[in-house]
């Protein structure tokens, strides 16, 4: 079922499980006692129905036990309630598909395409189980059925559109710079007209189907920005990249989102370049934007003073913390920042779920079932972290960040203390962050603590003998100094 919102989903998925009764015991039990937040509370009480919830603010644990459960052909979940995430690169079929609205949610509404539709429709039928399956959509009235029948179902798609009609054209710029033409080091004007003439954008205006045109004034001018914002120079025979340009085209960052980082880092000392304020950089990107944390909806001005207090103690640069913060109002996007910095600083550190959303919604009047997605919040910001890293050594030469730029991602990902980083690192089996912030609690939590601890106490967290043994050889490598450079590589979250 696919519902326009994740609020739709979660509150339908709860009002059909009270409806159909049939629980979902397997998946309960593979969730169950594991110091899941609330919106995993909620989904439980919907497995007791037989129904499930598939939103981007599930944690993946969560979301793969869900997926997992779904696909067998006698899977105990009867139902999944889901947004619009789960057409998109994820291949779970049903029986059948049913359609609520055609519309994206904001202001204003816009309506799906039917290349979208189509996405949603096609998971109707399971390969080698059920040779057809349904797809409905909720039509309201005999009029509404028609413009739905013959706008979507009977529609044509439309014409594919090239990605880069939406790109921001310094970006597409700095693409020209990669590839072999940048072992000459210099890249002309020239060539980076000709490099956007071959494009699909191009060929799409040439034949009136893109308003979207790369004339060599534009060039020319955007070229000019750049080289004042620094990110490439100007040099005899063309233009190189700058070391602040290599990491824009390497990072995938937006342009804008590498100039606000550079300006935000350029207004700190080199010695406040520590863990907290290169986390706080990270979210004045535009690539973190569209994470959506609830709004608050008490007692607004109460909470912007606790969200100063609580970022001010956790030792951000004053001059990016004023950033951050922005504006003092209560819709304010400083405000929305403000929350989703304060949640991956607390995901990074080990800090429970369930305390991080009390946190959260320590001042709205309603309940929340979800205060945002915490997890997926803090691995996005995982990929952007080296970014920042990089630009703030590009910005401050010569600092010292120490281990931070091997350690910080990994925390930012796995949730867990610094000292948990290098163990994980060389365990090559899956162990959950329950599991590690229990053994944190207890002292567990460098390598030295598990190699000096009785395995009877770690077998009381680990609960697996092999694990306990995989575990302590982790630990003994990761003891030794020389392993220091090798390279992180995390087990996937699923067996």
């Amino acid at each position: 079922m696919f519902m326009a919102t994740r609020r739709e989903a979660v509150r339908f998925a709860s009002e059909l499980a009270s409806e159909l009764g049939r629980p979902a015991a397997a998946t309960i039990a593979a969730l169950s006692g594991r110091g899941h937040g609330r919106l995993v509370e909620e989904l439980l009480r919907c497995l007791k129905g037989g129904v499930a919830f598939h939103i981007s603010d599930l944690g993946e644990d969560a979301r793969l036990a869900v997926e997992r459960a779904f696909r067998f052909h006698d899977s105990e979940i009867r139902v999944i309630v889901a947004t619009t995430t789960l057409s998109q690169g994820l291949n779970l079929a049903a029986d059948a598909v049913v359609i609520h609205r055609l519309r994206h949610p904001g202001e204003p509404e816009r309506p799906y395409t039917v290349a979208e539709y189509r996405n949603m429709a096609g998971r109707a039928g399971r390969t080698g189980i059920a040779p057809r399956g349904r797809s409905i959509v909720i039509a309201h009235g005999p009029v509404d059925a028609e413009q739905k029948w013959s706008n979507y179902v009977t529609a044509v798609p439309e014409p594919v559109r090239s990605p880069l009609t939406g790109h921001d054209l310094r970006s597409l710029i700095l693409f020209s710079f990669a590839g072999p033409v940048s072992d000459l080091n210099t890249v002309s004007e020239a060539h980076v007209n000709a490099f956007l003439t071959w494009t699909f954008a191009a060929y799409l205006n040439d034949v009136g189907l893109s308003v979207r045109s790369f004339s060599p004034g534009r060039i020319s001018s955007a070229m000019a920005g750049l080289v004042g914002e620094g990110l490439i120079e100007k040099v005899d025979g063309g233009y190189v990249l700058t070391a602040l340009g290599k990491v824009a085209l390497r990072s995938g960052l937006s342009v804008d989102s590498v100039i606000v980082i550079a300006e935000a880092l350029r207004a700190v000392e080199a010695t406040q370049l520590n863990r907290t304020t290169l986390i706080a950089a990270a979210h004045l990107t535009e690539e973190l934007q569209d994470m959506r944390f609830s709004l608050p909806t008490g007692h607004w001005r109460k909470e912007w003073q606790t969200l100063q207090q609580s970022l001010r103690l956790q030792k951000i640069a004053e001059p990016l913390l004023d950033r951050l913060l922005g504006d003092y109002e209560p819709q304010s996007l400083g405000a929305v920042r403000a929350r989703r910095s304060l949640a991956c600083l607390r995901w990074s550190r080990g800090v429970v779920l369930p305390m991080i959303e009390r946190e959260l919604v320590q001042h709205q009047f309603v309940e929340v079932t979800s205060t945002g997605p915490v997890e997926q919040a803090a691995r996005r910001t995982s990929d952007v972290i080296e970014a920042v890293i990089d630009i703030a050594l590009v910005v401050h030469r010569g600092a010292d960040l120490g281990a931070l730029p091997e350690i910080l991602p990994a925390q930012l990902e796995l949730g867990v203390p610094a000292g948990l980083v290098p163990v994980l690192r060389h365990l090559h089996r899956r162990l959950d962050r329950e599991a590690c912030l229990d053994l944190a609690r207890d002292g567990f939590d460098t390598a030295r603590a598990i190699l000096d601890a009785h395995e009877r106490d770690l077998l009381a967290h680990v609960d697996d003998p092999d694990l306990v043994t995989a575990l302590l050889a982790a630990a003994e490598k990761a003891d030794k100094p020389d392993d220091a450079d090798e390279p992180f590589d995390f087990p996937p979250p699923v067996d």
